[in-house]
């Protein structure tokens, strides 16, 4: 670990550009006996051969190891990130932004006293006993919220564990979580996304929302792609989201494109503009308008906004097409503004990728900055099989685990199959026991028998509103039906119909 407290100042070279040092024992003003990170700092770190590092810098001006300028093109980052970029197990945290001062607070800088502060055993997890890097950037970002200072980070590979603490167990009591009627919520969600209210629910994808809020912290645009049915949404909505909202983030209500995706975005900002109506109007609607650029200079700077659009395919299926392409016009742009305070978070297909490489703009976003969803497996998709069904109170047996996870080896896209035939064994559950059961699951046929017996009670269920007018349908039924009008059976394989 490398740890800086000092001072750090910038110099113009004779072509205008900036140059950050550290400040040493005898370095003169005009650089002399200072420590360059561009040309002395950064390259003696690409050259190390370390199993991991920390880099901490408390100093002004630490930020400039990090761009000032977060465009799209990385390559023009290389000579000053390259030691972060390309190494794995290598992460830097520093103070401030270049533009920044490192503001100075009794004993300890400010971004000293809360990294200390982060540090503690109380801030540890409380089941591991450990603080990890990121874990402590996160608290350090929340402690220096409002008060003229946002640490950045940059790194590579594993969350580093910095501080082990003993371990102390301790048994809890989980309290099951209730519905509005008193009754035990079911942890699964069949054939909906999960989204906030279903936070506490949402299981095996830590590692790649980590990774989404670790590009946030550095890029305006980060493009989620993932198949059809990867879960895509449920990772920003129930994963990713409350977790910005915690660090202070203002997030937008998530739109669909829809057929007139200008007009959703317009709604959007509409309450943010009630006194510049026709200023929105112009910068949306009109060619000849900088885009979205007047109005994110006019967005609050006191907090981080984020704008979600889900299902960002909508743009190709229903949008019509002088929309589309000045909506994507106008969310790419936030991309080349630096410093924006608004940041894009876009969930896309991947069979829909060949479409958006027809835009040069959402071209290089998707090279650079896209975020890829990979099949759940592994420990992380047993963990969202069995977590939920714990944290309620109920055991998934080893055989039913056991035979779940043979039977989805056999399936192409079976998330939401999983999640479907869980919700299904939740209801049969046997509440005798506290447990799901693997006759339960083979009564219900299985992964795939549970949905198509579903389906077809669904499907036959055309008089439903004639002969039973005061019945509602339930949600899943709701989500099964708009699935069957789109979806349909073609050599094993589930495919969308446009």
């Amino acid at each position: 670990m490398i740890y800086f407290s000092g001072h750090g100042f910038r110099l113009i070279n004779r072509i205008g550009d900036g140059e950050a040092y550290l400040a040493t024992s005898d370095s003169q003003p005009d650089g002399k006996n200072a420590i360059s990170l561009d040309r002395e700092l950064n390259p003696l770190l690409r050259r190390s051969n370390l199993s991991n590092l920390v880099v901490m810098l408390d100093c002004c001006h630490a930020g400039a190891l990090l761009p000032e300028n977060r465009e799209l093109n990385r390559t023009l980052l290389e000579p000053s990130l390259s030691a972060f970029k390309e190494k794995q197990d290598y992460y830097l945290i520093a103070a401030c932004r270049s533009e920044q001062v490192a503001w100075e607070d009794k004993k300890y800088s400010l971004f000293t006293a809360a990294l200390l502060k982060g540090l503690s055993q109380k801030q540890a997890d409380p089941e591991t006993g450990e603080i990890s890097a990121d874990r402590l950037f996160d608290f350090v970002s929340r402690e220096l919220r409002g008060k003229g200072q946002e640490p950045i980070r940059m790194g590579v590979g594993r969350s580093l564990i910095l501080v082990k603490y003993g371990a102390q167990p301790q048994v809890k009591e989980v309290e099951p979580l209730l519905d509005e009627k008193g009754e035990l919520r079911c942890p699964y969600q069949g054939l909906l996304a999960f989204t906030k209210k279903e936070r506490p629910f949402f299981f095996g994808r830590k590692r790649v929302v980590d990774d989404i809020k670790s590009k946030l912290d550095r890029l305006n645009f980060v493009p989620l792609i993932g198949a059809s049915g990867s879960g895509k949404s449920s990772v920003v909505l129930a994963g990713l989201i409350p977790w910005l909202e915690e660090l202070g983030w203002q997030i937008l209500e998530p739109i669909k494109p829809g057929f007139k995706p200008l007009t959703m975005l317009e709604s959007l900002l509409l309450p943010y503009f009630r006194d510049d109506q026709q200023l929105l109007d112009q910068c949306i609607n009109n060619q000849d308008r900088e885009g979205l650029k007047p109005l994110l200079e006019l967005f609050p700077r006191e907090h981080k906004f984020l704008l979600v659009v889900d299902q960002f395919e909508e743009l190709f299926t229903f949008a019509l097409a002088e929309q589309r392409d000045r909506f994507i016009e106008l969310i790419t742009q936030v991309a080349t503004i630096p410093d924006s305070p608004l940041a894009v978070i876009a969930t896309m297909r991947a069979d829909f990728i060949e479409p958006c490489l027809r835009y040069d703009g959402l071209r290089q976003i998707i090279q650079n900055n896209a975020e890829y969803l990979p099949d759940l497996r592994g420990l992380d998709l047993i963990e969202a099989i069995t977590e939920p069904a714990k944290l309620q109170g109920y055991e998934v047996t080893k055989e039913l685990l056991s035979k779940i996870l043979e039977d989805i080896k056999q399936e192409p896209g079976f998330l939401p199959l999983l999640e479907f035939a869980l919700t299904q064994l939740w209801q049969k559950r046997d509440e005798a026991k506290y447990r799901l059961t693997l006759d339960t699951y083979e009564a219900i046929g299985g992964i795939v028998g549970a949905l198509n017996c579903q389906a077809d009670k669904v499907y036959q269920y055309k008089d439903y509103e004639k002969d039973l007018p005061q019945q509602e349908r339930t949600e899943v039924e709701k989500a099964l039906r708009e699935h069957l009008t789109f979806v349909t059976p073609k050599s094993g394989f589930y495919v969308k119909l446009f």
